[in-house]
């Protein structure tokens, strides 16, 4: 009795759930492809040669990937994802929900809404007019600005200053003055401006709001609890986090063809002009605009 009990178990176990996968491989009654409703989003998969224009009126794409490149606009919306293998173009009528990328360049019209776009170089489409704008060099004598550890004394209060591990920790608000070079890790108990022309070699974490201003360098990972905001050809060679808003200006650069990093923030705004060598994520909304932020001129 006990061995015609482990076979009927046996074969409710093994033989049964098989069944259906049989009487499938036998008959082939599920070879067709299912019925795809008219009004459902397009999903785009097959391999374009050269280029595919995507311009249809209000046209929904759930994903879309090309082997050439893609140039999205007349109101496109992407509900999944995009990927070009050459260049993504994006006109400012077009909205891109999750992930964009491409293995060249990417190019973003002011209007364009995005949250995760990543490629070899993102760039705000610029009047070709407008000189394009690298990582800027120290002018000679630099140098002699240089500060170090007990030299950030001169414009910033002793009281305020302490050490965390090898950072500078400073309780308050930070200024760095036009021209200075700081080589050291900091971290700041409120909020940082680097004025114009400014450089820090570090890595930095604030727990309030972050100004980079005109043509200053950060040479380090950034990251912010408030908003940071980047002045015009100001320049960025590390991840840059924020909690808040993170918006740029005209000729902002982050990163290098060699040094790609990840730009993220709650709400992300690149301005025309703005160049990113890697990805951006914006964990609630993403825009390309064209009206640079309203921080350039550093409040005194």
């Amino acid at each position: 009795m006990t061995e015609i009990l482990l076979i009927i178990l046996v074969f409710v176990l093994v033989v049964v759930p098989g069944f259906p996968a049989f009487r499938e491989w036998r008959r082939k009654q599920d070879a067709e492809p299912l019925p795809i409703s008219s009004s459902a989003p397009q999903e785009v998969l097959r391999p374009w040669p050269e280029q595919e224009d995507v311009s249809s009126a209000d046209q929904v794409i759930r994903r879309l990937a090309s082997l050439g490149s893609v140039r999205l606009s007349g109101g496109t919306r992407v509900e999944e994802s995009v990927h070009a293998n050459n260049d993504l173009h994006v006109s400012g009528d077009v909205r891109m929900c999750g992930s964009a990328s491409s293995d060249c360049d990417m190019w973003l019209e002011p209007g364009c809404s995005f949250e995760r776009i990543k490629a070899r170089v993102i760039r705000i489409e610029v009047p070709a007019d407008e000189a394009e704008h690298e990582l800027p060099v120290p002018p000679d004598g630099f140098e002699q600005d240089s500060l170090n550890g007990d030299d950030l004394v001169p414009f910033e209060p002793i009281a305020n200053r302490d050490f965390l591990g090898t950072a500078l920790l400073i309780r308050g608000d930070l200024r760095i003055p036009a021209g200075t070079r700081v080589q050291k890790s900091i971290v700041v108990k409120g909020s940082l401006t680097l004025e114009e022309g400014a450089m820090i070699t570090g890595d930095v974490k604030v727990s309030g709001s972050v100004i980079i201003g005109p043509d200053a360098i950060l040479d380090g990972n950034l990251t912010g609890n408030g908003d940071i905001t980047f002045a015009p050809k100001s320049s960025a060679r590390g991840i840059v986090l924020s909690q808040g808003t993170l918006s740029t200006a005209n000729q902002t650069v982050f990163g290098s063809p060699d040094q790609p990093v990840t730009v993220s923030g709650r709400c992300v705004l690149l301005a025309t002009g703005t160049k990113i060598y890697g990805a951006v994520i914006a964990m609630e909304s993403g825009a390309a605009v064209t009206t640079p932020n309203s921080t350039a001129t550093l409040a005194a």
